[in-house]
């Protein structure tokens, strides 16, 4: 795993279940996360943030 400024508490803050969820996501997935200035509040956010990364290469995202 690549190493970033953020940890997944500043994606996801200190929920339990959210930062449970977040250790079954894809590597990609996190680091996707990291990488960006994301901030997810629920989750189902998170759920559906998965999904919608779970088609990630090894590519960095785009930056607007």
């Amino acid at each position: 795993m690549y190493s970033y400024n953020r940890r997944p508490e500043d994606v996801v803050g200190n929920s339990t279940a959210m930062l449970q969820y977040w250790d079954n996501m894809p590597d990609a997935a996190q680091n996707y996360l990291l990488s960006s200035p994301v901030s997810i509040a629920t989750l189902g956010e998170l759920t559906l943030m998965n999904e919608q990364l779970k088609y990630l290469t090894d590519e960095p995202p785009a930056v607007f």
